[in-house]
């Protein structure tokens, strides 16, 4: 290639990946929150390969033992992601630092047990910032699946009790942790 000869992109470096991830939140809730959704993805050469993930996600908890009674935990949330694929240790792999803002709700809902005699719900506004790792594979030139996770700092902490008698069920620790795992189609 002469040194006037535009850069000619690689088969695998497609700009937009089109997918979808499964999930699972611990600290969030008194049980891990297992769910997923669609994502969306646009990447860019800036001299280091950089990324931006739109994804929306539901996740729940199912019906579990808290205490005196029951309770369920459902989130939904959107989120956006900015990565930089710092480190390449194949062609196929790429190593990146990534951090993520989210937001959205956090529901809680009670189930009548031994000690609780009426069951009630609150859904709460979500929202988190996260430090995160990705790890990127190129399964040829139009499929990726990738690993992310890392630890997420709520902004908004909330308690979920049962009233009476009163028990806390769960409060949100000051950090939480995510680990999602998803595969696209780039075009």
């Amino acid at each position: 290639m002469s040194a006037g000869s535009p850069r000619q992109p690689l088969p695998d470096e497609r700009r937009w990946t089109l997918g979808l991830h499964a999930s699972a939140a611990s600290g969030v809730t008194p049980f891990a929150l297992l769910g997923g959704g669609p994502f969306l993805e646009l990447r860019a050469d800036v001299g280091v390969g950089v990324s931006l993930r739109g994804a929306i996600e539901l996740a729940a908890t199912g019906a579990v033992d808290v205490g005196p009674g029951g309770a369920s935990f459902t989130r939904g949330i959107g989120r956006l992601d900015a990565c930089a694929d710092l480190f390449r240790p194949a062609r196929w792999l790429a190593l990146a630092p990534c951090v993520g803002a989210e937001g959205g709700f956090l529901r809680g809902a009670g189930r009548v047990g031994e000690a609780i005699a009426e069951a009630k719900q609150a859904t709460v506004p979500w929202a988190s910032l996260g430090l995160l790792a990705r790890a990127t594979a190129s399964l040829g030139a139009r499929v990726r699946a990738d690993l992310q996770g890392g630890p997420q700092l709520p902004l908004v902490r909330r308690s979920f009790v049962f009233e009476s008698p009163a028990q806390l069920v769960h409060e949100v620790p000051a950090v939480t942790w995510t680990l999602h795992a998803g595969a696209g189609l780039s075009f």
